[in-house]
């Protein structure tokens, strides 16, 4: 049974390329896109067992530096702090970065 298919918005501003999923601590799910959001570069998310997807933050290019990165590859983790860590392929000075975001209350 599917639960949400990407690129359901214009643009594919929810993002594309789903790359997993991992349980967070309320027990909703967090992952990453390699694809789409507000710039194209990818996003955060989190979805609901059922579909309710929020972006949480949509790779972007930062004056043009890209320097918050994209692309990522791998899923997030939740660590105990409560905030997200991930990795992106590329941006930052150009080798990929390791990133840190808080998520917001559903």
């Amino acid at each position: 049974m599917t639960i949400y298919s990407f690129c359901a918005l214009a643009n594919c501003a929810d993002g594309g390329g789903p790359s997993g999923l991992a349980l967070g601590a309320a027990g909703n799910f967090y992952g990453t896109t390699s694809g789409g959001g507000s710039f194209s570069l990818g996003t955060v998310l989190r979805i609901t067992a059922q579909g309710a997807l929020t972006t949480i933050y949509s790779f972007c290019p930062q004056g043009g530096s890209r320097a918050d990165g994209y692309d990522p590859l791998a899923t997030v983790i939740q660590a105990t702090d409560g905030n997200l860590y991930g990795t992106t392929q590329f941006g930052g000075l150009g080798g990929g970065t390791v990133f840190k975001l808080t998520p917001r209350a559903p």
